[in-house]
Formats: C-alpha cells, structure tokens, sequence
C-alpha cells in the first residue's frame, strides 16, 4: 500500500500543530516567580536601600556567617552587638520561591541563627536589614549550600 503525497502533507501538519499544542501546554505549567511581590514598592525604596548598603559598607567588618548542614548562624559586626537592633532577614533563594525564609526578631548581641527542614541544595541570597540607635543598615552575601 502507498501513501499519497496529500496525505503525507497532512501527517505532518498535524504533527506540527500537535508539538505546538504540546509547547503551549508545557509552557503554561511552568512556574515564574518574581524576586518580590511588590514590586514596585522595592523600586521605590531602592535609594534607601543604596543608602543603607553604604552604611554597612562603612563599618569596620561585615557580618559573620557560620553555615552549618540545618541551619546558618549571623554575627552582626561588632559595633552594633552591643546595641539592642532589631534584625530581618530574608534566606531568597533565586531557583524557587516557596523555598525562601524570612525571620524578623530583636537581637542583643548573640547571633542571629537560620534554621531549615529539608534538603536545601544550590544558591541563596542572605539578605540581611538591621538597625540600630534608629540607624538602619543592608547586607547581601550569596551562599551556596553544597
């Protein structure tokens, strides 16, 4: 038995139309997540936050991170242990937000300690907010966890 060239044409038509149907589906399944919700409120707040970054920068060291297998420990520099400062800190994790920690306490000089359930492989962003003697301050480091 013989094809014919017409129904070849639309064999492969519809193997087409299939593979985009396909794309379109796969494509709509995928997950986009945004570094923020508000959006548009961090633009705003992004010459405060430069502000803040110079101040930190500014200080005589950087705060110290000890990253152990469940948990991750922050020192605050020693200018401000002394001082009572309220500390946010937000562990974002680039690949999948529903994997990001967000902490907010009130800290008196003992470090600040990070703790998690669960494999948590790859890169994450420390981004740490503090203040102290109604001074504010901003910190990233990158941290990759093996």
């Amino acid at each position: 038995m013989r094809i014919g060239w017409g129904h070849r044409i639309t064999f492969v038509y519809l193997l087409f139309v299939s593979g985009i149907l396909f794309l379109v589906f796969q494509s709509s399944r995928q997950r986009v997540d945004l570094v923020s919700d508000e959006y548009y409120e961090e633009e705003v707040r992004y010459q405060q936050r430069i502000d803040e970054s110079k101040r930190a920068d500014a200080l005589s060291e950087k705060p110290k991170l000890q990253l152990t297998e469940k948990n991750l420990s922050v020192q605050l520099p020693a200018e401000i242990a002394g001082k009572r400062s309220t500390v946010k800190a937000h562990l974002y994790c680039p690949a999948d937000s529903r994997n990001d920690i967000h902490l907010e306490t009130a800290s008196d000089g003992r470090p600040l300690r990070i703790e998690w359930k669960g494999e948590r492989r790859g890169l994450h962003i420390l981004k740490l907010n503090w203040s102290a003697d109604c001074v504010s301050y901003y910190s990233e480091e990158n941290i990759f966890i093996p």
